[in-house]
């Protein structure tokens, strides 16, 4: 079907988010000691997203935008990045990831994104036999749009996911109406999607793909409950 772009920042994917409620304007700071959920789109141009769940909340801590690099390249990259900053993560220790079912396709080398990445110690899953952007698009909504009780009696509600500027600058902007949808003809029908063009499109599928697997879809069934990583309170 033919595709009509709305133009960058318009139509956003998330028209929730809101700056000062699900962004801030630093760094969120990782809990020692806490598992890490990992959301992987993969590919050349592909991202991945670290997160912890800190009493039911979902806060991103680290992100890698893909510039052309392999997936050992990538994996490299996750292996620095937690030796440096998340000392407590090591390869099948404290972390679980999913992603996109194409991380499970052999390439010309006859191994999958996957395969690497649990080669090298870091064990992803992909969220469903094939791929589901509207249950994607679901599930990010609904941690939009929901909030979680207070803390303490002298707090306000807070918000499901947190996300900062300087920790995670690409998702905090792709979140920030910089991921947008685009209009689509199907089977006569007009139908919204992601805009894969954008440059915020991998790191914001990167993200829900976490969501999902993080149990967030309640109708993701082909994930085995044993590998879902424990939220901690």
């Amino acid at each position: 079907g033919t595709t009509s772009f709305m133009g960058q920042g318009k139509n956003p994917r998330y028209p929730d988010f809101r700056p000062g409620w699900h962004g801030i304007e630093r760094s969120v700071k990782a809990v020692e000691g806490v598992a890490v959920v990992a959301g992987w789109d993969p590919g050349r141009a592909g991202a991945m997203t670290l997160w912890q769940i800190i009493n039911n909340q979902w806060r991103a801590i680290w992100e890698l935008i893909a510039k052309g690099e392999t997936a050992e390249e990538q994996i490299s990259m996750l292996t620095a990045a937690t030796r440096e900053k998340f000392p407590w993560v090591r390869p099948g220790q404290n972390f679980t990831g999913y992603g996109d079912v194409f991380g499970t396709r052999k390439g010309a080398t006859n191994d999958t994104w996957f395969s690497v990445a649990g080669a090298a110690g870091w064990p992803f899953h992909p969220v469903g036999l094939k791929d589901n952007p509207e249950l994607r698009w679901q599930t990010g909504q609904k941690l939009m749009k929901s909030a979680l009780p207070p803390l303490n009696d002298d707090e306000e509600s807070r918000p499901r996911l947190l996300v900062g500027s300087r920790s995670t600058p690409r998702l905090y902007m792709a979140l920030n109406r910089g991921a947008n949808m685009v209009e689509k003809v199907r089977d006569g029908e007009r139908v919204l999607v992601l805009n894969k063009k954008s440059l915020h499109a991998d790191v914001c599928e990167s993200a829900e793909y976490a969501w999902m697997g993080g149990g967030e879809s309640t109708t993701l069934t082909s994930v085995p409950s044993e590998v879902r990583p424990q939220a901690y309170d």
